[in-house]
């Protein structure tokens, strides 16, 4: 359970520093804000963003359409948590166009939310996902490809 992770204060402190690492260590121009999903990906993200030496923005796709306008939304079909569709809502003002991105989230299984948010911040606010970093990744639980950004992991399990 990666909540379990977030339980614990000298874990999430590890985490933190491996993720804020990954940010800082991406390559290319700097990231100019960390994009994450609620709820599972927040308290990555935020303490990774303390981590940072350069100070970024952190901006939430949230599930369900709660967010004041202007927005932009995406549905995709759902992940391997939810196994439904899911409206991701974006407030199109926290974001310039042009902004290069980093996404965090919880756990990268299917990778259908996190190639829905790189989807929703590429197309529909032009901005360009530099990575998706996670704590957690299994990679054979990919769907059909959908997830075309790269994903750096700290740890990384084979199996289903």
């Amino acid at each position: 359970d990666v909540a379990a992770l977030a339980a614990d204060p000298a874990a999430l402190d590890t985490v933190a520093a491996w993720l804020a690492d990954a940010v800082a260590t991406l390559p290319g121009p700097p990231v100019t804000a960390i994009v994450t999903v609620e709820s599972g990906g927040i308290v990555f993200a935020a303490a990774a963003q303390q981590r940072l030496a350069q100070r970024l923005p952190l901006v939430t796709v949230r599930k369900g359409g709660a967010e004041l306008p202007p927005t932009a939304t995406a549905t995709h079909p759902g992940s391997n948590a939810t196994r439904r569709a899911t409206t991701l809502t974006l407030g199109a003002a926290r974001l310039a166009p042009g902004s290069r991105v980093v996404v965090i989230d919880d756990v990268v299984a299917s990778g259908a939310t996190a190639a829905a948010v790189c989807d929703l911040v590429e197309r529909s606010l032009r901005c360009t996902v530099a990575a998706v970093v996670t704590p957690v990744e299994f990679p054979l639980c990919r769907a059909d490809g959908g997830l075309r950004c790269a994903v750096r992991s700290m740890l990384k399990f084979p199996g289903r």
